[in-house]
C-alpha cells in the first residue's frame, strides 16, 4: 500500500498542464527587466560617443574599436551561455552574467582612455551577451508550450525598450551629470537586479531532475507553481523526441533544416553603420 502512494511526475508534462500564474509571473517579470538592461547597456556607447569625441578631443574613426567592443563581447558571451548553463545551471549562469554586466560597466565608468573604455565594454558585452538566452532559456523551461513562444517574444520587445527609453535617460543625464553617469546607471541597475534575481528566481527544475537534485528541492519549486506537486516522491524528465527529420542534425544543419530555416532566417539582422552626430562647441 505504500508503495501505491508514492507518486512520480513528469516535469514536462506537469509543466505544460498548468496556468500562466503568479509564479510565472514573477519570473516573467525579472527576466523581462534583464532583457531591457540589456538593451539599454548594448545601446550605452551610442549614447555617449559625441561626448567622447568632445571631452577626449578625438576622431569618430577612433570610436570604432569601442563601439563594436561590446558586440565582440556579446557574441563571445552569447556562444558560451548555453554550455555554461548546462554545467552550472540556468540561474546561476544568469546571476553571473548579470553581475559580469554591472561590474564592467560601472569600471567602465572609470576609464581615462580609448582603450581601457574597450577593454571594459568588451567585458560588459560578455554579460550582455549570456544574459539573454539565460533568461530565454530559464523562462522558457518554466512556460507552458501553449504559450511559450507568446511569452518568449513578448520578453524579447523589453530590449528595443530598454535601448530607446535610455536614449531619452542619456539625453536628460548626460548634460546634467556627465557622460560617465549613463555607465554607472548601466552598472547599478544590474546589480541591484542580480541580488533580486538570486532570492526569487528559481533554478530551472529540468535542469534539477536532469541532474539529480534531491527530490525535496524539486518539490519545494514545483510547489509554487501547483499544490499537485506537494506529495510528489521523485521527478522525472520525459523529452518529446524530435521529428525524424531533424533528429540526427546538429548545430547549423539544424537550425538551418527545412523545419527551422525561415525562424532562422527572421532572427538574421543585418548591421549598419553607426551615426555620431557631431556635439556643439
Amino acid at each position: 500500500m505504500q508503495a501505491q502512494q508514492l507518486k512520480q511526475i513528469d516535469v514536462e508534462r506537469f509543466m505544460n498542464e498548468q496556468s500562466f500564474s503568479s509564479f510565472h509571473r514573477v519570473i516573467f517579470a525579472v527576466c523581462a527587466v534583464v532583457v531591457m538592461l540589456d538593451g539599454f547597456d548594448t545601446a550605452a556607447i551610442g549614447y555617449i560617443a559625441p561626448s567622447l569625441v568632445s571631452e577626449w578631443n578625438v576622431a569618430k574613426p577612433d570610436l570604432a574599436p569601442v563601439l563594436s567592443a561590446a558586440l565582440f563581447g556579446l557574441a563571445g558571451g552569447a556562444l558560451s551561455a548555453g554550455p555554461l548553463a548546462d554545467k552550472f545551471g540556468r540561474k546561476t549562469v544568469l546571476v553571473v552574467s548579470i553581475v559580469v554586466m554591472g561590474a564592467s560597466s560601472l569600471l567602465a565608468a572609470t576609464a581615462g582612455n580609448l582603450s581601457g573604455l574597450t577593454i571594459w565594454r568588451f567585458l560588459t558585452g560578455l554579460g550582455l551577451g549570456a544574459a539573454m538566452p539565460s533568461a530565454v532559456t530559464l523562462m522558457s523551461e518554466y512556460c507552458p508550450i501553449r504559450i511559450r513562444a507568446l511569452v518568449t517574444n513578448a520578453m524579447f520587445c523589453a530590449f528595443p525598450l530598454g535601448a530607446s527609453f535610455g536614449g531619452f535617460l542619456a539625453a536628460w543625464m548626460i548634460p546634467q551629470f556627465g557622460w560617465r553617469s549613463v555607465l554607472l546607471l548601466g552598472g547599478a541597475a544590474p546589480l541591484a537586479l542580480a541580488s533580486i534575481a538570486l532570492v526569487v528566481l528559481p533554478e530551472s527544475a529540468r535542469y534539477m531532475v536532469a541532474h539529480n537534485y534531491p527530490a525535496e528541492r524539486i518539490r519545494a519549486v514545483m510547489q509554487r507553481i501547483s499544490s499537485a506537486a506537494s506529495d510528489a516522491a521523485s521527478f522525472v524528465l520525459h523529452e518529446h523526441e524530435p521529428p525524424s527529420t531533424i533528429a540526427d542534425k546538429r548545430g547549423l544543419a539544424l537550425i538551418f533544416s527545412r523545419n527551422f530555416i525561415v525562424g532562422s532566417l527572421m532572427l538574421c539582422r543585418v548591421g549598419g553603420d553607426v551615426a555620431i552626430p557631431t556635439p556643439h562647441r
